[in-house]
């Protein structure tokens, strides 16, 4: 199965990025081989909004799958422990991190991504149906999928939440909407398509991808059409969307450079894009835009050695290579509340790894 990635940001000028065993389904689970407990790069708070931390990440996580960050110092990443599904949370931008207690048949399964629509509110999805928080991440409940349905769901893979309310899950199965903040779930019928391992929503308007397919709504997800892509585009991964009218969307492989890709519409996707990559890179696996024309895009380089990020100040048209810590692998998750503020996640040999930027081009 394709990867899913999720990224934080708070601003163009602030990310950070955790990398751990792989939380995706592509690679399968994430390994179980115990290492030495991940850790955020030390860092000393810069004065800025949202200067993070480098607090220690609770023993026991294997890898990070996705992060939602509804502002500059509250952050949720969810992903795999060396018990199953795990999510940790920070209220104090990252000097300290705790796990919260996950209810219900968690044992073995794994977390794939998350979304945060307040900073109490979060649903996080993956093997099995979605689990919901209510106070920030320090516990989680399983909510039931319509029972004709919930037993024939292996995975979902993502989750966007565009109110307090309303949440767009999509995965294996195909599509799923609450506007109920998740006590009830209901099953949309789409175009066929692959399974689906990215979602974005603003408002009414959503943008759903997976493999070479873009499905789009723009009721809040009752229905949903398919959209037509540049020639070439495979192996869409993640999407994110600032506006109704401006998304970015990243994949595996563009045409037959086995290299990664990005397209971009400014039209709410009536047409599509393709951007301009700096070289080399393999896998782009996430997004987040945090303004129309500020996105931030990561993955891994063209050998899949190291983590690799990209940013964009023109709304996707053209991208430059950031520079990683050392020590990552692969980025899986990012989110970027605001410009140049952003939190990632992903996977480091053995173990968690957190990186963050407050300049959306350098990152700790």
């Amino acid at each position: 199965m394709l990867a899913v990635v999720v990224v934080a940001c708070v601003t163009i000028t602030g990310c950070a990025t955790a990398l751990s065993g792989s939380g995706k389904k592509e690679g399968g689970a994430p390994s179980t081989t115990s290492g030495a407990t991940g850790r955020a790069p030390s860092s000393t708070a810069d004065g800025s909004a949202g200067g993070w931390g480098g607090g220690a990440l609770p023993a026991g996580l294997v890898g990070l799958g996705g992060v939602s960050c509804p502002s500059a110092s509250t952050c949720v990443a969810v992903g795999y422990g060396r018990g199953g599904a795990v999510a940790i949370f920070t209220a104090n931008g990252g000097v300290s991190w705790s796990e919260g207690t996950v209810s219900g048949n968690a044992l073995g399964l794994v977390f794939y991504g998350v979304a945060c629509r307040s900073r109490s509110g979060c649903v996080a999805v993956g093997d099995g149906g979605p689990y919901v928080t209510t106070n920030g991440g320090a516990s989680w409940s399983e909510d039931m999928l319509p029972s004709d349905v919930a037993n024939d769901v292996s995975a979902l893979n993502a989750v966007s939440c565009p109110s307090v309310t309303n949440c767009v899950a999509v995965g294996d199965a195909g599509i799923f909407v609450t506007t109920d903040g998740g006590s009830t779930w209901l099953q949309r019928p789409t175009v066929t398509a692959p399974a689906l391992v990215g979602v974005s929503c603003t408002a009414a308007t959503c943008m759903a991808v997976g493999g070479g397919t873009l499905l789009s709504t723009t009721d809040g997800g009752t229905s949903w059409s398919q959209d037509a892509l540049p020639a070439g585009v495979e192996g869409l991964d993640a999407v994110s969307c600032a506006s109704a009218s401006d998304c970015v969307a990243v994949s595996q492989a563009a045409g037959a450079t086995g290299t990664a890709g990005v397209i971009f519409t400014t039209d709410g996707g009536a047409s599509w894009s393709t951007g301009v990559l700096a070289g080399g890179f393999g896998v782009l696996d996430s997004v987040s835009c945090a303004s129309t024309r500020d996105c931030v895009a990561a993955g891994s380089n063209t050998a899949g050695t190291s983590g690799a990020v990209v940013f964009t100040t023109d709304g996707g048209a053209s991208w430059l290579a950031g520079k990683l810590p050392g020590g990552s692998q692969r980025v899986y998750g990012l989110s970027c509340p605001s410009t140049g503020h952003c939190v990632a996640v992903g996977r480091a040999a053995g173990n968690g790894y957190i990186a963050f930027t407050t300049d959306g081009v350098t990152w700790k």
